[in-house]
């Protein structure tokens, strides 16, 4: 649900002695409020154990940073457990998904019975599932390592979401650092926002960002306050939601 709240820094008055403070005085800036529904899935329940509620408290107030001090977009998230996702279903949710290991073939939509991994079946399990009531945006955490059909069937797809949607879902296993699983949901949030992949039809400016696949081990400070090529900060929608 949308709110906006106004942040003013005054002058402040010392009437004693008659001075006025140099304190500087800022404009007013408004700051938009998205309610986000943060789901964990028993994937991510099961590689971060009882620590799971706050990782991903901390991985998504990381990735929220951002959108914050760029946007003065407030990403409030509600952190929920959720059950019977595809991925959980895999006896072997955290390696690379084969043929030869899972069977074939592998579909990308959610009627194939095999192929739990398949990042789209995850997605539009949770988009189907669980629709977004009084939240603006859902973020689905995994830690399973999804699989995807393009040219050719294989792991590495890393998360998913569509331009200007509102679900999101990555992956989170302890195979990447907590910077890289910071900068995957930062990527997938982005295209919520209308930023589109670093693709030869509208292919990222020069410099380091954040829809770029190399981002995410560019050693910048999660402090870093615009993640975004020229070219991504002028696609990029506050008003998408």
């Amino acid at each position: 649900m949308k709110r906006f709240r106004t942040l003013v820094l005054v002058a402040i008055i010392t009437v004693a002695s008659l001075t006025i403070s140099t304190q500087a005085v800022e404009p007013a800036r408004y700051y938009k409020h998205l309610d986000v529904r943060v789901q964990i899935d028993p994937t991510y329940r099961s590689t971060f154990g009882t620590s799971s509620f706050a990782q991903a408290t901390t991985d998504f107030g990381w990735a929220a940073e951002a959108f914050e001090r760029e946007w003065s977009l407030m990403l409030d998230a509600s952190i929920v457990h959720i059950y019977n996702t595809p991925a959980s279903y895999c006896s072997s949710k955290t390696t690379m998904c084969t043929d030869a290991v899972c069977g074939s073939p592998c579909v990308n939509d959610d009627t194939t019975s095999i192929h739990h991994k398949n990042d789209l079946k995850n997605f539009y399990h949770i988009a189907n599932t669980y629709q977004l009531g009084s939240y603006d945006l859902n973020v689905a955490l995994f830690a399973a390592r999804f699989c995807r059909v393009g040219t050719t069937h294989g792991g590495g797809s890393l998360g998913l979401a569509w331009l200007n949607g509102a679900y999101v879902t990555t992956t989170n296993t302890t195979n990447y650092t907590e910077i890289q699983r910071v900068r995957f949901i930062q990527h997938e949030l982005s295209h919520c926002f209308g930023c589109t992949d670093n693709i030869i039809d509208n292919p990222c400016s020069a410099g380091d960002c954040i829809m770029k696949g190399s981002y995410d081990t560019v050693p910048l400070s999660l402090h870093t306050r615009n993640i975004w090529c020229n070219n991504c900060h002028a696609d990029f929608n506050v008003n998408a939601h």
